[in-house]
């Protein structure tokens, strides 16, 4: 099992030194790459190798510059690299990738500290769901003001226990409907109407895609 160890952590810091070339962000990696990578389980290895050299590609192709190493959040990279590797879906293989380069490069979304763990506890699903209201959004208005109904939220299969997730993650909120009786507005017995993006979940979504010179207006 040595020799397996060994192999990969040669894989793995080959993997990032064609992102270091690639994206030029990292400066010396080396040191920074040994202590993610002695985090890793070697059989997960494979998987930071893929994300990693996906990465590379998308900085290079956005075009953006490119953090200097010491605008660079180590705390941030270790948490999506050792978070990320663990994933085997392939959607949201491709979803951890795209955080990476965007932490990666200057001028793309913005990725905050949180987002590596609020994307490792999300389904494959839900992820899905966030990304195909994304899609239905009306860039004339704010994320907050506009409402997704119901019929919309339930187009990706998403269940209630999904909805709840989202909204528990603070990427979603309720829109509710309130009863009014004799010119008064009363909260008892209000009913969800459907929900609307968090300043939060709309930023996650963005930092959640390719990094691009033409980003979607944000709140």
């Amino acid at each position: 099992m040595g020799g397996e160890v060994e192999l990969a952590a040669k894989a793995a810091g080959d993997a990032l030194a064609a992102l270091t070339e690639a994206s030029g962000a990292l400066g010396p990696p080396q040191r920074f790459w040994e202590a993610v990578a002695s985090g890793i389980h070697y059989h997960f290895l494979p998987r930071t190798i893929k994300q990693a050299m996906a990465a590379a590609e998308k900085i290079r192709r956005s075009g953006l510059p490119e953090h200097a190493y010491s605008e660079l959040d180590d705390k941030l990279l270790r948490a999506i690299l050792t978070n990320g590797a663990t994933e085997g879906n392939g959607c949201m293989q491709e979803r951890w990738a795209n955080l990476l380069a965007n932490a990666l490069t200057d001028g793309s979304a913005r990725v905050d500290r949180t987002f590596p763990e609020i994307l490792n506890r999300l389904e494959p699903i839900e992820a899905a769901t966030l990304d195909d209201l994304a899609d239905q959004a009306n860039f004339s208005q704010s994320p907050e003001e506009q409402e997704f109904r119901p019929e919309q939220l339930q187009r990706a299969g998403m269940d209630g226990v999904g909805l709840d997730n989202l909204v528990g993650l603070g990427l979603l909120r309720y829109t509710r409907e309130m009863a009014a009786t004799s010119g008064m507005i009363s909260d008892a017995g209000t009913t969800v109407a459907g929900a609307s993006f968090t300043n939060l979940g709309w930023a996650f979504v963005q930092a959640c895609r390719a990094p691009s010179g033409t980003e979607h207006p944000a709140a």
